[in-house]
């Protein structure tokens, strides 16, 4: 099990190299490999799914914007006495850049089902089944007590307040005001996902400003992507 995490967390660090270094050397088919390999790692484990809205945001600003640049009809005097036309830089949506890229990685997110379409007889109930086991809602937000996020600390906290409840430590205007028998009140996987993805939004806005910054002036903010994906990691 470790060793296969440890598989993914190479192919991770691989998209994350090919992307950093798009953003170095403006080798735009970088950000294609580490888009591809991004989507690879999502189908061969779907807990890497929250960094999915940060490898849109910012691939959808570095990649799917071209950067045009045209001499205008004003002329500049430059430091020899020659007259120069001034140089204007444009960015524009690339139609092209966004079907590649859209279609490189909806191909490789569908290669994984496709045996359970062609080899079975029921596959909407096959995709029913594997929609079920990968968001496995009925277990709660922790498996076990293992999960190294902030639910783990707030069911821990949830049993000590339990405990004093119980031992009669809490007082009672408290207790019954904010806490039930069972400690602090339950979180539905809704108030989860609400959260989760609100505190994504400060990486995905910061990601949209540093792509559309890295056009104009190249290499400003290379290793921006790295420092991004760890936060995103741990909003969920």
């Amino acid at each position: 099990h470790f060793q296969y995490n440890g598989l993914l967390l190479g192919i991770l660090l691989l998209s994350l190299s090919y992307i950093t270094q798009a953003a170095i050397n403006q080798v735009f088919v970088y950000d294609i490999v580490g888009a591809i390999l991004f989507a690879f790692l999502l189908g061969m484990k779907h807990l890497y799914l929250p960094l999915g809205p940060l490898y849109f945001v910012y691939l959808l600003r570095h990649y799917c914007f071209v950067r045009n640049i045209h001499n205008s009809g004003d002329a500049i005097s430059s430091s020899h006495g020659n007259k120069q036309r001034r140089q204007c830089l444009h960015i524009q949506f690339s139609p092209l850049r966004f079907i590649t890229l859209a279609s490189v990685t909806l191909i490789m997110l569908c290669i994984p089902y496709i045996p359970f379409f062609i080899f079975t007889k029921s596959p909407l109930e096959q995709m029913k089944q594997i929609l079920s086991r990968l968001f496995p809602f009925s277990r709660g937000l922790v498996h076990d007590y293992w999960a190294g996020n902030v639910w783990a600390l707030y069911l821990f906290s949830s049993k000590c307040l339990r405990f004093l409840i119980h031992r009669g430590y809490m007082p009672d205007m408290l207790s019954k005001a904010v806490l039930s028998e069972d400690g602090l009140p339950e979180v539905t996987p809704a108030v989860c996902a609400v959260l989760s993805v609100a505190s994504l939004v400060p990486a995905l806005l910061c990601a949209f400003k540093v792509g559309a910054r890295s056009l104009q002036k190249p290499a400003q903010s290379p290793f921006f992507f790295i420092h991004a994906t760890a936060y995103c990691s741990l909003c969920f």
